[in-house]
């Protein structure tokens, strides 16, 4: 199957659904860290690390108990009160749905544009493993620790990622692909109920192009499958072409975009 720019660009009209409505609270919930504030429905999330998903207001949920020209204004100044730009994720399910077009008249600019893939697994058939690779689990704050300084972390912004997984209400696993005892690729899974999410999927620079991420994803997929798992889900940059060709030749699909509103 090729994937093309123009494949990453092109998604259909979002159609709500239970199962994506059940990944957006999961995602929400994986990405909130130590340092959050729940207002009227809204978590504002305040990580100091690097993760935009875990240092943006998430507006899941509207009770309507302050206008809406209030919320944005509160949660603005608690972002600002804790040294963080006002930054809002914005899904097909934000709430409420007229916040987007709110947030442009305010002068927020839209950036980054993101896919959530998802996978049931009654579509993964299992494949033969390749000789030599061992699949190894691993604490969250030794994988934080090394992927964070091959990506060029600053500690703080590492301790930020080891503290968020530490806290975490939903479990991480974390995994690692070596060779003879050469760590080639990580991965950490997030499970919700039935629901797995595949977080900070990398593989060492020097290792890229010998499909290492597709025998980890493969192996963390048969695994997650043996533990009841029914639909997996990752999150990824449209522009990312290399590993949105990886996730559809493993029969990931667009779900549904998000995108950020910053100023």
């Amino acid at each position: 199957m090729s994937l093309t720019q123009s494949d990453t660009d092109a998604i259909a009209p979002f159609v709500w659904s239970d199962l994506a409505e059940r990944i957006e609270r999961a995602s929400v919930k994986a990405a909130q860290p130590p340092e959050h504030w729940m207002l009227d429905g809204w978590q504002v999330n305040l990580s100091p690390g690097l993760a935009r998903r875990s240092r943006s207001i998430q507006p899941l949920d509207h009770f309507g108990c302050l206008s809406l020209h209030d919320k944005v204004h509160r949660a603005e100044q608690h972002c600002l009160q804790s040294g963080l730009p006002p930054l809002f994720r914005i899904s097909p399910m934000c709430r409420p749905p007229e916040l987007d077009a709110l947030l442009a008249l305010k002068g927020y600019r839209q950036e980054d544009d993101y896919r959530v893939m998802t996978l049931p697994l009654a579509h993964v058939h299992p494949e033969a493993s390749r000789e030599g690779l061992c699949l190894r689990a691993l604490s969250t704050d030794l994988l934080a620790a090394k992927v964070g300084t091959l990506r060029g972390f600053s500690p703080s912004q590492i301790r930020a990622h080891q503290e968020r997984l530490q806290e975490a209400s939903t479990p991480f696993h974390a995994y690692v692909l070596e060779r003879e005892g050469q760590a080639l690729a990580f991965a950490q899974m997030a499970q919700e109920g039935d629901l797995a999410g595949f977080y900070d999927v990398f593989t060492r620079p020097e290792y890229r192009g010998l499909g290492l991420a597709r025998e980890l994803l493969m192996r963390l997929l048969a695994l997650a499958r043996t533990q009841g798992i029914r639909h997996a889900y990752l999150q990824v940059e449209a522009a990312n072409i290399t590993a949105r060709r990886l996730y559809k030749h493993l029969g990931f699909q667009d779900l549904y975009a998000y995108h950020y509103r910053v100023r």
